[in-house]
C-alpha cells in the first residue's frame, strides 16, 4: 500500500484497500473494515471503474452481513448485482444471488434464500463452474437445516463435499463435514455428528486454522453434553475456549456470526462469551 501511495497507483491502493478490508473483517473488526472498502469505493467512484465499485459493493455488504445489519446488507449487495446485470457479467451475478441468498436466510426468509440460490445454481450449472454449484449446494443445504427439511439439507450438503472432494479442497470438505455433523446433531444421530465433526477437526488441525478449529471443538463439546459425557464435553470446551482467547486478545472480539454454520443463531456476540455458555452448561450438568 505505501509503495502504491507514493507512486500515486490509484488503482493499486483500491486494490490494497480491500485487501486490508477483508483481513480486518475476518479478524472480527468490521468497523475498519468498513473504513478500508469505503476507501476503495471512493477511488473507483472517481475513476469510474464500475467493476471495481461492484467489488466494493459486494465486500460492503458481506461486512454489513456480519455486523447483523440486513438491510444494509442486501442494499450493498443489489448495488453489486445491479452493475453485474449492465455488463452482462452472468458469472458474478451467480455468486451476487449466492451472497443476497444468504442474507436471507440469515433474516429466516428461506424460501427467498432458496430462490436467489437456485438462480445462482442455474448460472453456475451453465457455466460448469463446479465451484460455484459446490457453494449453491452448500447454501442451499444451510437454509433446508434452518427449515427443518433434514433431510433434504444432507442430500445438498453431500452433492457439495462430493465437489469439494472431487477437487481437493479440503477447507470446503471441512466446511461440509461441520455442516453435516450439525444435521447429524438436529436428527438425534449424536455418534454420526460426532463422525463429521472430528473429520473437520482433522482437517483443520492440518491446516493449521486455528479459528475454524474453535469452532469444531465447541460443536464437539456441544454433542458430548448431549450425549451425557460431561467429561469429554468438558474436555471440548475447554480447547474452544483456549483458541477463542487467542483471537479474543488478537483481535479484541471474534464475532459468533463469523462461525456460520458452527453457530445456526448467527448470534454477533462474541464467540468466546458462547463457549464459556458451553461451559457454564457442563458444569451446572448433573449425571
Amino acid at each position: 500500500l505505501a509503495i502504491c501511495e507514493e507512486l500515486n497507483d490509484r488503482v493499486g491502493m483500491a486494490r490494497d484497500y480491500n485487501h486490508i478490508g477483508v483481513v480486518y473483517r475476518y479478524k472480527g473488526l468490521p468497523d475498519h473494515a468498513l473504513t478500508y472498502h469505503n476507501k476503495a469505493l471512493k477511488i473507483h467512484e472517481e475513476l469510474n471503474d464500475r467493476v471495481g465499485m461492484a467489488k466494493d459493493h459486494n465486500h460492503l455488504g458481506m461486512v454489513y452481513r456480519y455486523k447483523g445489519q440486513l438491510d444494509d446488507a442486501l442494499s450493498y449487495l443489489n448495488k453489486a448485482l445491479k452493475i453485474h446485470e449492465e455488463l452482462n457479467d452472468t458469472f458474478q451475478m451467480a455468486w451476487d444471488y449466492n451472497n443476497i441468498g444468504s442474507v436471507y436466510r440469515y433474516n429466516g426468509q428461506l424460501d427467498d434464500a432458496l430462490s436467489y440460490h437456485n438462480k445462482a445454481l442455474k448460472i453456475h450449472e451453465e457455466l460448469n463452474d463446479t465451484v460455484g454449484m459446490a457453494r449453491s449446494y452448500g447454501n442451499m443445504g444451510l437454509a433446508y437445516q434452518d427449515k427443518d427439511q433434514l433431510d433434504d439439507a444432507l442430500s445438498y450438503h453431500n452433492k457439495a463435499l462430493k465437489i469439494h472432494e472431487e477437487l481437493g479442497d479440503s477447507p470446503g470438505m471441512a466446511w461440509e463435514y461441520c455442516s453435516i455433523g450439525l444435521v447429524y446433531q438436529d436428527k438425534g444421530q449424536l455418534d454420526d455428528a460426532l463422525s463429521y465433526h472430528n473429520r473437520a477437526l482433522k482437517i483443520h488441525e492440518e491446516l493449521n486454522h486455528r479459528i475454524w478449529l474453535a469452532g469444531d471443538y465447541y460443536n464437539i463439546g456441544l454433542v458430548y453434553l448431549s450425549k451425557k459425557d460431561k467429561n469429554e464435553a468438558q474436555k471440548a470446551a475447554v480447547n474452544a475456549l483456549k483458541l477463542a482467547r487467542e483471537f479474543e486478545v488478537e483481535a479484541g472480539s471474534i464475532h459468533s456470526s463469523l462461525f456460520s454454520p458452527f453457530l445456526r443463531a448467527h448470534s454477533t456476540r462474541p464467540f468466546k462469551n458462547q463457549v464459556e455458555k458451553l461451559l457454564s452448561s457442563i458444569n451446572e450438568y448433573s449425571t
